[in-house]
């Protein structure tokens, strides 16, 4: 574009800002959040981040972007230089019923946010002061001995199931970790692996009903 054109003003904050530019696209606004969006995906500090992770944030975000207020204006074209700590408040209200969600949507704020002082969109982060929603939880329900009998019960050694209730049993470890286990990490009785969470890698002695198991699937 040339000089002294909206066009290349617009193009100009865009490169200030960090963000790719897309020529002659009408779906990211300078300075909306969809902008910021397209810039953070492409930040450092994004793909730094776990694949996982960066999946949930995406997909938080675009949802966000998508969604419209009572005017029917969508949030993704809206200005993330001007947002304030009020309407980072009414998004989460707006998803009270569900704190996860609203707990999320804190969090993938924040980044952005955080990225767009980073990049000198704004000078401050508005989700600074925003508290996380405390969600009321009795926490996860463990298998009672009997609940565990039934199981086993029902699914015979050799199946999937059985395999599955096994690793996570005798091992200990996240269904994150355990649905990455294969032969290629045994070895001379011991589990070898890294946790996804954390990184930590981790040699788990093979209980001898787990070895019977394995063998049978």
């Amino acid at each position: 574009e040339r000089p002294g054109t909206n066009e290349f003003a617009d193009e100009y904050r865009r490169w200030l800002a960090g963000q790719p530019v897309q020529m002659r696209s009408k779906r990211a606004l300078p300075d909306s959040l969809r902008a910021l969006s397209i810039s953070f995906f492409n930040s450092i500090g994004f793909r730094l981040l776990k694949p996982s992770t960066q999946s949930i944030y995406r997909n938080a975000i675009e949802r966000l972007c998508e969604e419209t207020d009572k005017e029917g204006r969508k949030y993704g074209d809206k200005s993330a230089a001007t947002m304030q700590r009020e309407h980072v408040v009414r998004l989460m209200a707006a998803k009270a019923e569900k704190p996860d969600s609203a707990n999320l949507l804190r969090k993938v704020l924040r980044a952005m946010m955080q990225h767009a002082v980073e990049t000198g969109l704004r000078k401050d982060d508005p989700t600074r002061d925003v508290r996380a929603i405390r969600v009321k939880t009795d926490g996860y329900h463990s298998w009672t001995d009997a609940e565990i009998e039934q199981f086993e019960k029902r699914h015979e050694i050799g199946t999937r199931a059985r395999l599955a209730q096994a690793l996570l049993l005798y091992t200990g470890q996240r269904r994150s970790d355990v649905v990455r286990m294969g032969r290629q990490h045994v070895r001379d009785g011991v589990i070898d692996g890294r946790q996804m969470k954390g990184g930590a890698f981790l040699q788990i002695p093979i209980h001898a009903t787990l070895a019977e198991i394995i063998s049978q699937t």
